[in-house]
């Protein structure tokens, strides 16, 4: 299997093909109003690159602290720029949750491919389901990768 670098290499939604660097990939969401959703990682170049999607930006945009920033003004834009919190911008907080882990979370997105194994063999605890280590010691344990 291949064994991804964390925050640097992704899984694409559309081929399954690894998306090698950040510069390759683009995160794909559609709109209804002002809600997101349907969001997809996927690589920049067609076929993969789907046009019925209504927006995007580049992986690279959505990594790291500037990401994390951007991916948290979905959720609430902050006091600072509006007293009352008229609720997140995205149509569902989980699928918003699991592309902030996608991006921001050492090794989950490799690790989210054992889930189903994980799960039957109740291996997944969840105070530390998502902790960089439990996350390696899935990889390891239903990959077969050596970190």
């Amino acid at each position: 299997m291949t064994q991804l670098d964390p925050l640097r290499q992704w899984y694409c939604d559309a081929c399954g093909d690894v998306i090698s660097a950040p510069e390759e990939g683009y995160v794909l969401w559609q709109k209804e109003g002002l809600l997101r959703h349907s969001c997809r990682i996927v690589h920049r170049k067609p076929p993969c690159n789907e046009s019925s999607f209504d927006s995007f930006d580049g992986v690279h945009e959505m990594i790291g602290d500037k990401g994390l920033a951007l991916l948290l003004s979905w959720i609430d834009k902050g006091e600072a720029f509006s007293a009352n919190y008229k609720g997140p911008k995205v149509k569902d907080l989980r699928e918003w949750a699991e592309l902030v882990r996608r991006l921001h979370l050492p090794y989950y997105e490799e690790a989210r491919r054992f889930w189903g194994q994980a799960k039957a063999n109740d291996d997944l605890h969840e105070t530390t389901a998502y902790l960089p280590d439990s996350l390696r010691a899935l990889i390891e344990r239903y990959g077969g990768g050596d970190r």
